[in-house]
């Protein structure tokens, strides 16, 4: 039996600030007059035909696209709910339009959804509907939440940055100010619900010494204990290069707590009894291992069941997924990972074979960027 462990590392709980507004550069290719927002709206959610209400309701996080309608979807997400609350095997968005590509959050943000406890409930949709906002006409403070948050960069995001930096463009001129002194906030100290993440955009002016003025939030979602920190932090900040007004900083607090995936079923409830596939079988080109990333943002590990068979030559084919949770995401991303992979040769194949992918996270605070390594046991 194959065990398929990935390890891929979260940034630190208490994450560091995003770099200054900047201009960006143009996308090439692209018509740059109409790159929009798109923001989610959760709409009902029943299960079985009955209204269900969540304890905690997660927002999916904005997107940046080129021109789209108005409107998208609706899309449908089908899922269940387990005794504890926790929505698993969640499916695919569908719709009666093309399901976008700046919405790679919706699935984990209904991963990282908790409803009541109790009994388990079956047959559970979530209706979602999008409505897009063209950047250049977007309310400053979405734009503040779409930028500062950690999200999926999408074809929109230079004409964000560009329109953020028109608005604090003062405060660079004649160039931008040079930092002494970046203060944080103490992260961890600031409460965080686990799998979402809050933001704080603070403005300010700098006098003539290099000290901040005037700190005040510009727009937040709320977290009264990071909008403190975060003004505080810019009140302890020092800067070079004279006066300035109308300047501005981001700072976001990510819960990075692991969630476990739900509990693995035994394999051999999904190993074929005419199976002719050596358990031990190991790998000649190992499986290269990669995290969706939708989900590695939000700490949501999961698991997926594989079915498949070996060519004598060694190559994976007939790759099925017979199970996964708590999204069919992480069955898709598991098939991939298994048909790259390749065994050592033999005289007949193999037919049968059945193996769980398991995407595993850290469960301590870990530096630097993201990194897959995988282990096979």
């Amino acid at each position: 039996m194959i065990h398929l462990i990935l390890a891929a590392f979260l940034p630190q709980s208490a994450p560091v600030p995003l770099a200054p507004i900047v201009s960006g550069p143009s996308v090439a290719g692209l018509d740059p007059s109409r790159p929009v927002l798109v923001e989610y709206d959760l709409q009902t959610i029943q299960c079985g035909g009955t209204a269900v209400a969540p304890m905690t309701r997660v927002q999916p996080n904005l997107a940046t696209v080129y021109s789209r309608p108005a409107a998208l979807g609706p899309y449908t997400i089908r899922f269940r709910i387990d005794a504890s609350g926790r929505p698993v095997t969640i499916e695919a968005p569908t719709s009666s339009e093309k399901w976008d590509a700046g919405s790679s959050d919706l699935v984990p943000a209904l991963a990282a959804t908790r409803f009541p406890t109790g009994a388990a409930r079956e047959g559970c949709e979530m209706t979602v509907t999008a409505r897009t906002i063209p950047i250049d006409v977007a309310p400053i403070g979405l734009l503040h939440r779409a930028y500062a948050l950690p999200h999926e960069r999408g074809s929109g995001e230079a004409a964000m940055q560009k329109r953020l930096s028109a608005a604090y463009a003062s405060c660079r001129t004649p160039q931008a100010p040079g930092v002494l002194n970046r203060a944080y906030p103490d992260f961890e100290r600031i409460p965080q619900a686990p799998n979402t993440s809050s933001y704080a955009v603070v403005g300010f002016d700098i006098d003539d010494g290099g000290k901040p003025t005037r700190a005040r939030i510009l727009s937040s979602d709320g977290n009264a204990a990071l909008d403190a920190a975060a003004v505080q932090a810019v009140r302890d900040s020092r800067f070079s290069g004279g006066a300035r007004t109308g300047c501005s900083y981001p700072y976001y607090r990510r819960q990075s707590a692991v969630v476990a995936a739900p509990p693995m079923p035994d394999l051999d409830a999904y190993r074929p009894t005419d199976a002719h596939c050596d358990k031990d079988t190991a790998w000649e080109l190992p499986p290269r291992m990669s995290y969706p990333e939708p989900f590695r943002r939000r700490a949501l590990e999961g698991w997926a069941i594989i079915g498949y068979d070996v060519a004598p030559w060694g190559q994976t084919g007939n790759l099925k997924v017979l199970a996964s949770e708590p999204a069919a995401e992480f069955g898709t991303a598991a098939e991939s990972i298994v048909r790259q992979a390749r065994q050592k040769p033999s005289a007949q194949g193999a037919s049968g074979c059945v193996d769980r992918v398991v995407f595993k996270l850290p469960s301590g605070d870990a530096q630097g960027a993201v990194a897959d390594v995988p282990r096979v046991e």
